[in-house]
């Protein structure tokens, strides 16, 4: 079992990514996301299947947004988007459900790392995230999602790493 996160952009779209969800049909049958996992119990979740075909995708950006089966029936609110070029050491914050386990929110020492833009629009950071954590967005210091996470690399030996996201 692969755990992501995702994040509803409508009532029936989830935005994740690429990697995340098995578009070419070789792998998972199935697909979930949960609402609203804010406890170990999950006695507040939902959970939602996902199509297993994206109506918008692009693999080399990772992201991929999913149709759910079914709508989810009010609680949910829209999501804001800072389009902008994130500045370097600009504060950032992440939530995720990294290892599949409830919400958590990392902002302590999350900082955006754009000294080293990568060819393909990559965007940087310092959060702290664990596997499962691919699919989360990165929010400015308004909570406007800026980036989608990807992939780890951040290490604490090496003050120059970072893990990487795709700018929205």
């Amino acid at each position: 079992v692969e755990h992501c996160t995702g994040s509803l952009v409508s009532n029936q779209v989830v935005l994740t990514n690429h990697h995340c969800i098995d578009l070419d049909g070789k792998g998972s049958k199935r697909a979930i996301i949960w609402v609203d996992l804010i406890t170990q119990s999950a006695k507040e979740a939902v959970s939602y299947e996902l199509s297993l075909s994206a109506f918008e995708a692009d693999q080399r950006l990772d992201y991929a947004l999913v149709k759910l089966a079914r709508p989810v029936s009010g609680g949910w609110q829209p999501l804001n988007f800072n389009l902008s070029k994130v500045e370097n050491n600009a504060p950032l914050a992440v939530i995720h459900h990294p290892n599949g386990f409830p919400k958590r929110i990392s902002r302590a020492k999350c900082r955006a790392f754009t000294d080293t833009h990568a060819p393909g629009g990559v965007l940087g950071h310092t959060c702290d995230t664990q596997g499962g954590s691919s699919g989360s967005l990165l929010f400015d210091e308004f909570y406007a999602a800026v980036g989608l996470h990807h992939s780890g690399g951040l290490r604490a030996d090496d003050p120059s790493s970072y893990n990487q996201s795709t700018p929205l």
